[in-house]
């Protein structure tokens, strides 16, 4: 092979590299109790806070590839924290909350089915360095625990492949 195509070859495959979607990896979660794809590498952490009904401890995985974003978390409350409480208003809490976070307005939020619960999917549009991006996220209360998953990405990519693979593919492990 001549030196012009080695390079040409070399210069396609650091190219299609570069516009290739991060790989995605099943990941288990036994103490988190679920299975999800999700795009590597990833981080994780763990947060402790105080709240009047006790502690709140946070979990979170995270890939992110500065434009975009793919998170789970779930949150666990104190034992009986939510148990027996409205989860309609504690589902429309939580989506006041996150579109707080991000200064974003809530395009829309619909009950979404996984399993035998009844969560909610939400979109957010927000501007952040004067670019529009959008959240996508879907939400679960389980017993004392809040889970969500978490798409963020420039606007209009809330619906790409990748994202809704990444959002489909969770699953419940009991």
């Amino acid at each position: 092979m001549s030196a012009a195509c080695r390079s040409f070859a070399l210069i396609v495959s650091v190219l299609a590299l570069s516009v290739s979607t991060a790989r995605s990896e099943t990941i288990v979660d036994d103490a988190g109790r679920y299975t999800v794809d999700i795009a590597q590498p990833t981080t994780r952490s763990t947060t402790e806070s105080a709240a009047a009904t006790g502690k709140i401890t946070n979990y979170v995985l995270l890939h992110d590839n500065v434009t975009t974003a793919e998170i789970v978390q779930y949150s666990d409350f104190a034992a009986g924290t939510l148990a027996g409480k409205d989860l309609a208003k504690l589902y429309d809490g939580a989506a006041q909350g996150g579109a707080a976070n991000i200064h974003g307005v809530i395009r829309s939020l619909v009950v979404y089915q996984l399993g035998d619960v009844a969560g909610r999917e939400m979109l957010v549009d927000f501007t952040a360095n004067e670019s529009k991006g959008v959240c996508r996220c879907r939400f679960y209360i389980v017993g004392d625990r809040l889970y969500a998953l978490i798409y963020v990405g420039p606007a209009g990519s809330e619906n790409d492949v990748d994202v809704l693979h990444f959002l489909n593919s969770f699953r419940l492990l009991r």
